[in-house]
């Protein structure tokens, strides 16, 4: 089975996001909607979610913080008020274009900043190795 391709544009810009801002960045929570009215905190795959225009299932009220309106073909989670939702996780990992292994590392709840950077390294120097295999096997 082929991996699929890493999405490096939205990768540099979810790190970019976090670096420049990281007191809305909560790596151990999908989407942790403001208490003090200073804006919402995301972890990284919440950051890639927002920044790919996804639209939250519910208001700032943290009420299944974790799930966004569905888009088609998505995997679906439940559905509230008659609205189909998807996971944050499951979002994320599709417009990133990550294997299961990079989310889990991506996405870990442990994660400091430099572990961030570490693993959108690890996920882009793969992404630049299939390209030059792509090349090659073109040639």
């Amino acid at each position: 089975m082929t991996a699929p391709t890493p999405n490096v544009e939205l990768l540099d810009r979810v790190l970019a996001v976090i670096e420049a801002d990281p007191d809305h960045w909560n790596q151990s929570d999908w989407r942790q909607p403001s208490i003090d009215g200073c804006g919402t905190a995301f972890c990284s795959a919440g950051w890639a979610c927002e920044l790919d225009g996804g639209t939250w299932a519910t208001g700032s009220d943290g009420l299944h913080s974790e799930y966004l309106v569905a888009r088609d073909g998505e995997t679906l989670g439940p559905t509230s008020r008659g609205v189909k939702m998807t996971f944050v996780r499951d979002r994320a990992l599709a417009v990133l274009g990550l294997t299961e292994s990079e989310a889990h590392a991506l996405f870990s709840g442990n994660n400091g900043l430099p572990a961030l950077r570490r693993q959108v390294n690890r996920i882009k120097a793969r992404a630049a190795a299939d390209l030059l295999r792509a090349a090659q096997d073109a040639t």
